[in-house]
């Protein structure tokens, strides 16, 4: 076993950005199913939910499935990773920690079994070699969960890469995604880069000289990614990158992919009929790209602050349904989209 002491962290990772001045929301979780009207009067009205079994103190940040009927949700206020079946939620990795003067959870760093193994700030979520992935930022560092073998560092080698003590040397990891072959994409944030980390342990650059890259989903043989910095979306296909939406202002326009604007957007994933979802988290809003256009089918709303997001980071789709987590408002909300 393998432990450090524990580290002086920030209350957020680096790159995560408040949501505007001035809007405060104290949401219970369980609330009752409303509709949503949005600021830009979208024809379909989205309905949405606070994800059930939520009881507990948790900063959601990423959420995945688990393929045994329930859900892995990372939080980055108790440094954990939450199992949420049924509705009701268990604590799946993550080891109680010493609280800072405000009494928060200050995490720290050990490799160790479920139960004892501690993080500074996990951010995403993703399966690999068996088990799960975490990018575990301010610790700088990718950590892979698994039953038998709990939990490990796994920053991989590199011939060309930076290397320190657990392998390549990350600044601010968050995003994750995994291939069709189970290799794992990482935006090292920190370096505006995308590296891929081999099945192997190999650890290659895919794309560099980007804004704070953070949200990643492979679909369909390309990768997606939130270039949170520079107001974009991009996709990374055979080593060749593209911008499909944001014109790099920062704004909130819909219309066309190219001319319009995002705030910070945090969270990507892709539906099945290639849509694609935008946590447009400065915007407190979920956007849509398809056909070509943006549009925004969830926002922050003064009527219905209850079910409507502040701070929307992860999403994930599953199922037919939208999962949208959100640290701030300490919420996951779900919206069908079929």
């Amino acid at each position: 076993m393998k432990a450090l002491d524990f580290k002086s962290i920030s209350k957020r990772t680096k790159i995560i950005i408040a949501a505007a001045a001035g809007v405060v929301v104290m949401a219970a979780i369980g609330a009752m199913i409303a509709i949503i009207a949005n600021k830009h009067n979208i024809k379909t009205v989205a309905r949405t939910k606070v994800l059930d079994g939520l009881d507990v103190l948790c900063a959601p940040n990423s959420i995945i499935t688990d393929g045994e009927g329930g859900f892995l949700i990372t939080d980055l206020y108790g440094k954990k990773i939450w199992r949420n079946v049924n509705g009701k939620s268990s604590v799946y990795v993550g080891a109680d920690s010493v609280h800072d003067r405000y009494d928060e959870p200050i995490g720290g760093y050990n490799d160790a079994t479920f139960d004892e193994t501690l993080f500074a700030e996990p951010w995403a979520i993703s399966p690999f070699l068996g088990g799960y992935a975490v990018t575990d930022t301010e610790n700088n560092s990718v950590r892979l969960i698994r039953v038998e073998k709990g939990t490990q560092t796994i920053n991989g080698e590199s011939d060309v890469l930076e290397m320190g003590e657990y392998g390549v040397t990350f600044d601010h990891p968050t995003g994750l995604a995994t291939d069709d072959d189970g290799n794992l994409y990482v935006s090292d944030t920190g370096r505006g880069a995308i590296r891929l980390i081999t099945t192997e342990g190999d650890v290659e650059t895919i794309a560099d000289g980007l804004n704070a890259p953070t949200g990643l989903c492979y679909a369909g043989g390309t990768l997606y990614v939130a270039e949170t910095g520079a107001n974009r979306i991009l996709t990374v296909k055979d080593g060749n990158l593209q911008v499909i939406a944001g014109s790099g202002e920062d704004g909130d326009k819909d219309g066309a992919a190219m001319s319009a604007s995002f705030s910070s957007p945090q969270g990507v994933a892709v539906a099945a009929d290639g849509t694609i979802y935008v946590g447009d988290t400065v915007n407190a809003s979920v956007r849509r790209i398809i056909n070509g256009t943006v549009d925004t089918i969830l926002s922050q709303s003064d009527e219905v602050l209850e079910t409507s997001p502040v701070s929307p980071t992860g999403v994930y789709v599953f199922e037919g349904n939208l999962y949208v987590c959100d640290y701030f408002s300490r919420m996951i909300y779900t919206l069908p989209i079929n």
